[in-house]
């Protein structure tokens, strides 16, 4: 299970990428050898990425994109790594692709990877889950809109959001 290898264009005669998501120095250097097999490090977004030195300097390199750019060619203007199996650490070439913006988007939330803040969590919200689960008990009761406003100082279209299940939906 060795894969197929490639040059990796910025670093040309220094380290090659295999499709199975591997990468490794082709040439001694300081302290290492040909042939050693990089390890990754899991960055904090859960990605793995490998050190690459250049003239001196360190470049970490996310692994998937150095696949994409070695067997598919360079990114495309507008267009970022997917994943269709939605797994981070997963950096096989038949699991990468160029994709747009939204086509991304769609892949995390249908494998579930899409961070979504709800209610509190959300940075904008003023409102709490407390006041939300007031607003939805005096709406059972037929109480307007306007009427529950006065009463828990929740904006109108708030209450409307809630009501119609477009926000707060887990309470």
């Amino acid at each position: 299970m060795t894969g197929r290898w490639k040059d990796i264009d910025s670093h040309q005669g220094i380290y090659q990428v295999s499709d199975l998501g591997r990468v490794k120095r082709i040439i001694d250097g300081w302290g290492t050898k040909a042939g050693k097999i990089l390890k990754p490090r899991i960055k904090s977004d859960q990605y793995l990425q490998v050190a690459l030195w250049y003239n001196g300097k360190r470049i970490d390199r996310p692994i998937h994109r150095l696949v994409l750019e070695a067997f598919v060619g360079p990114q495309p203007k507008g267009m970022e790594c997917r994943r269709p199996d939605g797994a981070r650490q997963n950096n096989h070439l038949t699991n990468l692709q160029w994709g747009t913006r939204s086509e991304n988007q769609r892949d995390s939330i249908r494998h579930n990877t899409k961070y979504q803040p709800r209610g509190e969590q959300h940075g904008m919200t003023k409102t709490t889950a407390i006041q939300i689960k007031h607003v939805k008990q005096l709406l059972a009761k037929g109480h307007t809109a306007k009427e529950i406003a006065v009463v828990t100082g929740v904006g109108v279209h708030v209450i409307y959001d809630a009501k119609r299940n477009k926000t707060w939906k887990h309470i």
